[in-house]
């Protein structure tokens, strides 16, 4: 029976694959087969997992040129720190942050929790920086809502992640993601739904169709219970600092400029980066 079962659910998922090119990832020997739910072994190292994520969310090319948008006292914070903050998306939980990917994908118990919804408790690990594209055609919004009606500036990144992931944002469409028709197939066929290892980090690339605007890309890492802990805390959020221009696991990060908004004090930039990690960046 447990052959037969194996057997059904490869033939199912087989075409699905094949056609996001993902077939050569699957093996069915390295997938658990539960009565509720389908998931990969863990000694596979997430093979399969992870080719569902990147063909869902692909990753940025790197070294990636992208631009980080803030306000003076953002850029203040930069240049005496000489790091990149990573804030947890519990900030934004009230946006749409991982209930939107929950309810797209039919995960009820992302809903239930001894002390609240389990995604709010996700969203305590999950650490980002918004970042945008180079000559994207939402500049205008951008300087505005982000860098406090232009008159702040945005940093020129050069980004080669190691540990972090870096990934463009996915808006919430009509059309069914990769998970869906896997677990739709599935559960026509009246076998348990894949849950992929990583389920708790595609969540955190995912928003409401309603800020598509911002086109966003992030740079993200995820902190795990009992594991290494680098994070540090600002006396309201904890933060992942990443520094500038110096190697690191998580994510090497050069500033190859500054410009400044079109309401920006040019003079107010220098005198913000005089003497910082940020001193040698040309001011556009």
């Amino acid at each position: 029976m447990a052959i037969a079962r194996q057997n059904a659910v490869e033939g199912i998922l087989g075409p699905i694959l094949s056609q996001a090119s993902i077939r050569k990832t699957f093996d069915i020997r390295e997938m658990q087969i539960r009565d509720q739910v389908m998931v990969e072994n863990t000694g596979n190292k997430d093979r399969f997992s992870n080719a569902v994520l990147d063909c869902m969310f692909p990753k940025e090319k790197t070294p990636a040129e992208l631009l980080h948008y803030t306000k003076m006292d953002g850029l203040r914070g930069i240049a005496a720190s000489g790091e990149l903050r990573l804030y947890p998306i519990l900030k934004r939980i009230s946006e749409g942050e991982l209930d939107a990917f929950a309810i797209t994908h039919r995960l009820d118990g992302y809903f239930k929790g001894p002390g609240g919804p389990y995604y709010v408790d996700l969203s305590e690990d999950l650490f980002y920086v918004s970042l945008a594209r180079v000559g994207a055609a939402n500049e205008p919004y951008m300087w505005n809502v982000f860098a406090e009606q232009g008159t702040g500036v945005r940093l020129k990144l050069r980004l080669t992640p190691k540990q972090a992931d870096l990934r463009g944002i996915q808006y919430a469409q009509a059309s069914r993601t990769l998970l869906n028709r896997i677990n739709d197939a599935l559960t026509w066929e009246k076998q348990p739904p894949f849950v992929p290892w990583t389920i708790s980090r595609i969540g955190g690339f995912y928003l409401p169709s309603n800020l598509n605007v911002e086109d966003e890309v992030r740079l993200m890492m995820k902190r795990h219970k009992g594991g290494a802990n680098p994070t540090q805390s600002d006396g309201q959020y904890d933060y992942w600092p990443v520094p500038i221009g110096v190697q690191n696991p998580v994510c090497m990060i050069e500033v190859t400029g500054i410009e400044c908004g079109p309401n920006a004090n040019r003079a107010s930039v220098a005198v913000a980066i005089a003497g910082t990690a940020l001193a040698g960046a040309a001011v556009i």
